[in-house]
């Protein structure tokens, strides 16, 4: 997250804001801006036109089901009306071009950036099928957050309990299965065996219950993320900052569990947020035989 002070030349501060929180990457937008003061007709095709997908345009595996029907995806130009839209409502002091297109992420990664008189708005292309209040919603909080001011609940609650949709979450999974790309290591490290850790932690609280995830050391030794539960993917991933000959066996075993317990207890929904560490989890964490030693290793050694 980056931020400059206002400008004669700016018309608002530089600032990218990122929905889940990922930096929005290096490649340009595509050229699609208009002139604030001189949007064209855009108006939405014919959607009583039937059934005219267009064939051979998608990617095997990599496609949302219904995504390539045309009645139920809102068009590149409606998404540009509708952010152009919005962001006059913000009456910027001078004029100011917006861009707006759906951006093939492998996540519901949005993103906003305003810099001397240009907004650039990138929506994930998950959500193309969205309804067109959702998308609204989701402009009007991006712009709220680029500009630091408070979104309204109202949006917040609605737009969240859209993307947890059963329908949603499952178009969100297939694409991040067909997209994402991890690199993956061996779950054998220079002085843990992952494949050992886990068959021991299951055994131990879960009874052996639960099927192996795949399982692997991260490629670089991350100290702020110790660990992962990919569930689209079915993945679990530990820093490699744990492979070490100083690191406890409980330490390991901890992080281990933790990422487990992601896999046994399913996250909840509370007002329209997805919650992963709900209290049920929390509860079930602190039955850890070591819990208190494994969090003050980590603090005071790590």
């Amino acid at each position: 997250m980056k931020s400059k002070q206002r400008t004669e030349d700016q018309c608002y501060e530089y600032f990218l804001w990122d929905i889940p929180d990922q930096s929005i990457s290096d490649q340009s937008i595509p050229d699609q801006s208009i002139p604030a003061q001189s949007i064209p007709d855009q108006s939405i095709p014919d959607q009583s036109i039937p059934d005219q997908s267009i064939p051979d345009q998608s990617i095997p595996d990599q496609s949302i089901p219904d995504q390539s029907i045309p009645d139920q995806s809102i068009p590149d130009g409606k998404l540009l009306v509708i952010a152009q839209t919005i962001c006059n409502q913000y009456k910027p002091t001078k004029e100011t071009t917006c861009s707006a297109a759906f951006y093939p992420y492998s996540d519901l990664r949005n993103t906003i950036r305003i810099e001397n008189c240009l907004t650039k708005i990138r929506i994930s292309d998950i959500l193309r099928t969205a309804p067109e209040t959702i998308i609204e919603y989701l402009i009007e909080i991006l712009l709220a957050k680029a500009l630091r001011r408070r979104p309204q609940q109202h949006w917040m609650d609605k737009f969240n309990e859209y993307i947890h949709s059963p329908n949603v979450e499952e178009q969100h999974a297939l694409i991040r299965r067909s997209r994402k790309r991890k690199i993956l290591t061996s779950p054998q490290g220079k002085h843990y065996d992952l494949q050992e850790v886990f068959c021991r932690i299951n055994q131990k609280y879960f009874s052996g219950k639960l099927p192996q995830p795949e399982l692997s050391w991260s490629p670089k030794r991350s100290r702020r993320q110790l660990g992962y539960h990919e569930e689209s993917l079915n993945l679990i991933v530990i820093s490699q900052n744990l492979d070490r000959k100083r690191v406890p066996e409980f330490v390991v075993d901890y992080i281990m569990y933790h990422e487990l317990l992601h896999i046994d207890i399913r996250p909840t929904s509370r007002n329209g947020r997805r919650i992963v560490h709900s209290k049920e989890f929390n509860q079930q964490e602190r039955k850890f035989e070591q819990y208190k030693d494994a969090l003050r290793w980590l603090k005071e050694s790590l």
